[in-house]
């Protein structure tokens, strides 16, 4: 899937998310070699970044045709967000981008925080490291890509209500990629992969996961009212 026509953005990603089938083994080795020889980045096992260009473009685009060719799965989306991430685990993969560390705690002024979520609002940064400020409220129309690093953690802090919190947050985040043109893109690292949030988030059924829970709460877990409370 090609997110646009090519060209150049200068401190900007493409990234290349992508499936191998188990089958043919010569393929897996084929598709590792020529990443390597692009230099492209291991984000993670399945996705690999490079610098966006017209040249890269064509790179990638040609690997996901083979991908896709032998049975694969592949995609190719522009980075924007991260979060989860430190500000020097990021450098370290992209020292040349534009990245803003995105934290109430770092932000001496509301005034300071309005021109920083108005930088990012330009595309005046690549990347952006973010805690739970970024998830709700704001519009990034350049924004296509959300990554969300143990996406599963507030599900283990023993609140009733921790399934029910991490899915409205987890929807929040994802829902600011691809609000204006491109394609939208969420990423959650999971080890909790078959929890009913993230298969309700893979689904996006929001309904099916609120009746769930809905249910829980009408067998006896707080807090189920017939009216409001």
């Amino acid at each position: 899937m090609n997110v646009g026509a090519p060209r150049t953005l200068a401190h900007s990603w493409l990234l290349l998310i992508h499936q191998l089938p188990a089958k043919p083994a010569y393929l897996r080795v084929k598709i590792w070699r020529r990443l390597q020889d692009l230099g492209a980045v291991a984000v993670k096992n399945a996705v690999h970044a490079l610098p966006m260009n017209e040249e890269t473009q064509e790179d990638f685009e040609w690997l996901l045709r083979e991908i896709q060719e032998g049975g694969g799965e592949a995609f190719l989306c522009e980075a924007r967000l991260i979060d989860g991430l430190s500000d020097e685990e990021v450098r370290a993969l992209f020292p040349d981008a534009r990245i803003l560390v995105l934290s109430s705690d770092l932000v001496a002024t509301i005034e300071r925080m309005r021109e920083e979520l108005a930088d990012v609002a330009a595309g005046r940064f690549d990347i952006v490291i973010g805690t739970q400020l970024v998830a709700k409220g704001h519009h990034f129309p350049m924004l296509n890509l959300v990554g969300v690093v143990d996406a599963d953690l507030g599900l283990s802090n023993g609140d009733p209500r921790a399934a029910e919190r991490t899915f409205q947050l987890l929807h929040q985040v994802i829902g600011r990629a691809g609000r204006d043109a491109g394609v939208g893109v969420g990423l959650l690292q999971t080890h909790q992969p078959e929890h009913p949030v993230m298969r309700a988030l893979i689904a996006q059924d929001r309904e099916a996961f609120y009746a769930a829970e809905i249910a829980l709460r009408e067998n006896g877990l707080p807090i189920s009212c017939e009216r409001p409370c």
